[in-house]
């Protein structure tokens, strides 16, 4: 709003003036005063400085044109319309020279008042405008400075290995200049999954929400920085401990709104409070140290180090099922080692544990897999068939899962092809071992592996060094032996589990091979 001053040495057409100017509707016009000579007009523009000020030129004691010289050096934004009763070129001309916006001749209307004074408003809405854009950018610049020597002083400590000690005191007193409250907190994002942002973008992104947020606070500030890791950081200084939730439900919000595309994945990690500026490297570090936690608490946008610095650090494994899941590696058992993968690479299972742990357990299993496929000489065919890759490489625990049931499945495949195949007489002896307590002789088994009865018994012998016949009692004495080391065994029953009908026939055998009956073998 503006204020405009009158000066005519005739109060009536002072009156009538003020009078068409507020009648003229000009909204930016505020206040409309009038001087009825050049001294009183001098004193008031000295004094309260009007924006506009119209002026009569011919006036007892000093001229209109005298008052303008004397009060423009002043202040060189007044906008001045001069009044005159004589189209006089000199005193257009002189009017020009002193930068005066308009020269209007008595008896002046509303309308050519009006247009002087709209050109006069437009011009200082112009030159505020201006000076608006010139405060704004030297503030920007200012702030811009105060940022990057923010960062680089903070990426200094935060890069410092030493002892809390020998932390420059020069540093931190700097700090507590900027850092004026008691309380510190540190929030660290990142973006380095994130498909979309670039890191300068959205930190200017939460610069914004950030000052939407706490604009005009005097309990809690927040500083947003760029660390030497590329992760966003916002410093929390809070002049209270309670502030602490307020911060967790911020930096929940900030998620939201970051995330709210579906497409990013911002990764939130929030320290401890602390009321010691020198505790600033550790509450980065502490920060920084629970990102990792996003892939066993994938349901959770904020992840709080004061909830997991005490997570268990023990394998979180049992050893007989780390035992059992490589038997079962071994033997192909696919359900049963996609159950251990269900089972043990759980949220739920895993939250007590420490990052580290959930690392190790991960490697155990990898390491596993590379064992047993180094051990059947497919080592080379690990880099060719099997991309294996580190933990950090994820961001939730069903990916895990996915990757190393893929990785387990690949490992069987190649284990599968690798194993030489059997034998038509080693399917044969797998035969009789299953189907010992049957009635079964050589044309059985020969049609079971659909081989010729002759070729079949020369080849049986070729390979096993004994006919058929000796091969198959052979086997059903050794299983007898196994069975009698029972007592509660009787021998009759013995002998209907080994295909034998008749309970002699099974005596005569056994005494035929051991040298001694089966009742004294007992005793034996």
């Amino acid at each position: 709003m503006y204020n405009v001053l009158v000066v005519d040495d005739e109060e009536l057409i002072c009156q009538s003036i003020v009078s068409m100017i507020n009648r003229s509707g000009i909204g930016s016009i505020n206040e409309v005063s009038y001087a009825k000579n050049s001294l009183d007009a001098e004193k008031l523009i000295l004094s309260s400085v009007p924006d506009i000020v119209v002026t009569d030129i011919c006036m007892p004691g000093r001229s209109g044109l005298e008052l303008i010289k004397n009060t423009s050096c002043k202040s060189n934004t007044i906008k001045y319309i001069i009044l005159s009763g004589y189209n006089d070129f000199e005193y257009a001309k002189s009017a020009i020279k002193l930068n005066v916006i308009d020269y209007l001749l008595k008896p002046v209307s509303i309308i050519n008042l009006r247009e002087s004074l709209e050109t006069a408003v437009r011009l200082l809405d112009k030159e505020k405008l201006e000076q608006s854009l010139q405060e704004e950018h030297k503030h920007r610049i200012h702030r811009e400075q105060k940022q990057v020597q923010l960062e680089s002083m903070l990426n200094k400590l935060f890069q410092y290995q030493g002892t809390k000690e020998n932390i420059c005191k020069e540093t931190i007193k700097v700090l507590k200049r900027e850092i004026p409250l008691k309380y510190l907190c540190v929030s660290v994002i990142d973006i380095s999954k994130a498909l979309c942002p670039k890191v300068h973008d959205t930190l200017v992104q939460i610069q914004k929400i950030n000052f939407e947020s706490f604009c005009g606070s005097v309990d809690l500030f927040t500083y947003e920085i760029i660390d030497f890791k590329n992760n966003i950081v916002i410093i929390y200084n809070a002049a209270s401990f309670e502030m602490y939730d307020t911060i967790i439900k911020h930096n929940h919000m900030l998620m939201d709104l970051l995330n709210k595309n579906g497409d990013a994945v911002f990764i939130c990690g929030i320290s401890e409070m602390s009321d010691d500026l020198y505790n600033i490297i550790d509450l980065h570090a502490h920060a920084i140290q629970t990102l990792p936690y996003k892939l066993i608490h994938d349901n959770l946008p904020v992840i709080e180090y004061i909830k997991v610095k005490d997570n268990e650090n023990k394998y979180p494994v049992p050893f007989h099922q780390a035992n059992e899941f490589i038997k079962d590696l071994e033997n192909h058992k696919i359900d049963a080692i996609l159950n251990f993968i269900d089972s043990t690479f759980n949220r739920n299972v895993l939250d007590k544990y420490s990052i580290d742990a959930v690392d190790r357990l991960y490697r155990g299993v990898v390491n596993i897999i590379w064992v047993i496929l180094t051990e059947n000489n497919l080592e080379d065919q690990i880099d060719t068939h099997m991309n294996i890759v580190s933990i950090q490489s994820f961001t939730d625990i069903r990916d895990v899962r996915l990757y190393l049931k893929e990785l387990i499945l690949k490992a069987i495949q190649l284990l599968k092809s690798n194993k030489p195949k059997r034998s038509q007489v080693e399917v044969a002896k797998e035969y009789i071992r299953v189907n010992i307590g049957k009635d079964i002789n050589m044309t059985v088994v020969s049609n079971s592996v659909n081989m010729n009865y002759t070729y079949f018994s020369m080849q049986f012998k070729q390979e096993t060094g004994m006919n058929f016949s000796e091969y198959l009692i052979a086997e059903r004495m050794k299983e007898a032996q196994k069975l009698m080391s029972d007592p509660s065994n009787k021998i009759q029953d013995i002998a209907v589990k080994l295909g034998y009908g008749n309970p002699k026939n099974f005596t005569r055998a056994f005494k035929k091979f051991f040298g001694l009956s089966p009742s004294k073998y007992q005793i034996k």
